[in-house]
């Protein structure tokens, strides 16, 4: 038992603080925002956080402010122009 490793998680206290981590564990060390993985998974993600009717503070999004920026004119173009998700919190 001496090879054994110590595997030390922060924890955070408040639901608040648990999903903050959640959110930059998948958005951020997981995988990276070109692979169809971290999107499948961080949509996942994100729908489950809404369809569970958690509040979501916009500032805990903002791992994603990057990717969402990057798709402003791209694929996701549809989606911010039309409303179509509109109950979702702006990044």
């Amino acid at each position: 038992m001496s090879n054994v490793i110590p595997f030390s998680v922060p924890h955070a206290n408040s639901q608040s603080g648990r999903i903050e981590a959640m959110i930059k564990c998948f958005a951020t060390q997981r995988r990276f925002g070109d692979d169809v993985f971290w999107l499948k998974e961080n949509a996942e993600l994100l729908t489950i956080l809404y369809s569970s009717g958690l509040t979501v503070d916009p500032a805990q999004l903002a791992p994603y402010r990057e990717f969402m920026q990057s798709q402003k004119s791209g694929y996701f173009s549809f989606y911010n122009t039309t409303g179509f998700c509109c109950r979702s919190p702006k990044i």
